[in-house]
């Protein structure tokens, strides 16, 4: 923990004098100034007074001090990387968990500028207030065939989280889509690592892509299916640091009752289509159907013209998004 980090963990819970903070510390009064005058630098308001330093103000960009605060007041101990710009998250983790070890890895960015999504499309990335963000950990199922639930995971984990700060309810496009008034605002991309000698798996990187503010208009590509969760621009209330770790808090709770499925409730519940006859493609070949919901596989129940029911396997399908945008 750095000096400016442990002042700032002093401070987010109450107001103390220079002094005191040094004793508690165990630093220098000068050592406090400039840990104090760190913080200034990074984004935080603090105001000197009476009652000593106190914090008036916090950053709105991704912050490593302020998240890293956080992230520690759980139990995972996360290695954090927090970066300007990027070109994808999920391929800066897989770079970086090949010279690592490392078990909870976090990498995080709100400008990408190669994002990925499904089946080797591009994902755009710049949008104003976006963030992207990509998790490593060891998937906590006995086989590697119960891997893809993770994007139905961190899905409800996204649904739950943001939710609690939106006036209309998120949609998930099965399967890694997140729509929200009828626009597409997020995706997700789960990535294996698997070890050649060991046929296991030796970790999974979960990709996020939230569309949270900014303007699209002029993105001539997407702009008749992408939105934002919050429009042009951000809420005042709104933290990017406080949602991050609340989200990975979510995520993390599923994670360690993964056993028990209740993520898939929550994305039961939000399924978007349902009731709704659709076109797909299957490993190519166009087909129709109507989504009759979901199995505890996480593969999307479709009833064909007959009546069968027919369960797709997420890696074959691929579903346009056009056809769930609405006004």
């Amino acid at each position: 923990m750095t000096t400016s980090q442990a002042v700032l963990e002093q401070l987010m819970v109450a107001p103390l004098s220079g002094q005191v903070l040094a004793d508690q510390l165990n630093l220098s009064r000068n050592a406090v100034w400039k840990a104090v005058e760190n913080l200034r630098k990074e984004g935080f308001v603090i105001e000197s007074g009476k009652q000593g330093y106190q914090i008036q103000a916090l950053p709105q960009r991704l912050n490593q001090s302020l998240l890293t605060y956080y992230l520690d007041q759980g139990e995972a101990k996360w290695k954090l990387i927090l970066l300007d710009e990027v070109g994808s998250t999920n391929e800066y983790i897989k770079a970086y968990k090949s010279q690592h070890q490392d078990d909870l890895v976090i990498c995080a960015s709100q400008k990408q500028t190669a994002g990925k999504g499904r089946l080797g499309k591009s994902f755009y990335s710049s949008l104003e207030d976006g963030l992207y963000v990509s998790l490593a950990l060891k998937p906590n199922c006995s086989s590697p065939a119960e891997v893809p639930l993770y994007t139905l995971l961190a899905a409800s984990a996204v649904i739950d989280t943001l939710g609690s700060y939106l006036a209309e309810p998120i949609q998930v496009k099965w399967v890694n889509d997140l729509f929200y008034q009828g626009h597409k605002a997020a995706g997700i991309l789960c990535e294996m690592v698997s070890d050649l000698e060991i046929p296991s798996v030796s970790y999974i990187v979960v990709g996020l892509g939230l569309n949270l503010a900014g303007d699209l208009s002029k993105v001539a590509d997407i702009r008749e299916i992408a939105g934002t969760f919050f429009g042009k621009e951000l809420p005042k209330d709104f933290n990017i640091n406080q949602f991050l770790a609340d989200l990975i808090q979510c995520f993390m709770t599923y994670h360690h009752h993964f056993a028990q499925g209740k993520f898939l409730d929550t994305y039961k519940k939000h399924l978007l289509g349902l009731g709704k006859e659709v076109s797909y493609q299957e490993n190519q070949v166009n087909k129709t159907g109507k989504i009759k919901g979901i199995n505890e596989q996480g593969q999307l129940l479709v009833a064909d013209s007959a009546g069968d029911i027919h369960a797709l396997v997420s890696p074959n399908i691929h579903f346009g998004s056009q056809q769930f945008v609405s006004d």
